[in-house]
């Protein structure tokens, strides 16, 4: 992330009932909300409180200026507790990322 942009943090909680106990995963992302052609855009996502592994799907995309859609997803492995760095090389608009 470069340092002429802003930061922005998402938190979420994801929880389930198992046996009449409540399980709490709860995961950040961060990432810049300045947006550059030609620039490697950077996804940092965490994991908080997972007792295994996490896989998270996130997307980058937008459309450019010639009308064409670009969409570019990654997927990565977290392990409890953990922080992640995605790389993404393309000028973007919309991110979405969330837990599988």
């Amino acid at each position: 992330m470069g340092s002429l942009g802003k930061t922005e943090e998402s938190l979420g909680r994801l929880g389930w009932v198992w046996d009449g106990m409540v399980w709490v995963r709860t995961y950040s992302v961060v990432a810049s909300r300045v947006l550059r052609p030609n620039q490697v855009f950077h996804v940092a996502v965490s994991s908080h409180g997972t007792e295994g592994d996490v896989q998270v799907s996130a997307e980058v995309g937008g459309e450019q200026d010639s009308g064409n859609i670009i969409l570019l997803r990654q997927i990565a492995d977290l392990q409890p507790d953990s922080t992640q760095v995605l790389k993404f090389e393309v000028c973007l608009i919309l991110l979405r990322v969330w837990f599988v």
